[in-house]
């Protein structure tokens, strides 16, 4: 299982997707990507389309809160992916905040939007 929470999208694209030694090309199948990172919806997809085509579980739990909700654990997750995996993921979520799921790939970036 492996969380990302980076500074930038062009970020998580390099890290996760593009390089040779990617996240994407060196889990093995059944891995869990979670991404915290605010990122574009298209990126989110891009990256859940390759992920679901590898076998790996990937998770877009975008955060809320800043600098003093990650300090005292009060996050706001807005996570996305199959229901049942964002709640066997939420013990690990609440040890930095609040998970709310709130659909499909893509969406948390939407409610964040309006946050």
């Amino acid at each position: 299982m492996v969380f990302t929470m980076l500074e930038h999208p062009s970020d998580v694209q390099q890290i996760v997707l593009e390089n040779h030694d990617s996240l994407l090309s060196s889990l093995k199948p059944d891995n869990i990507i979670v991404d915290h990172t605010s990122s574009h919806q298209t990126l989110e997809k891009q990256i859940f389309d390759v992920a679901r085509e590898k076998n790996y579980w990937y998770v877009d739990a975008s955060v809320s809160g800043g600098d003093i909700g990650a300090r005292e654990g009060k996050l706001a997750i807005i996570a996305i992916r199959d229901e049942c995996v964002v709640k066997w993921l939420s013990p690990l979520f609440n040890l930095i905040g609040k998970p709310t799921y709130v659909g499909v790939v893509g969406y948390g970036k939407g409610c964040k939007i309006t946050d």
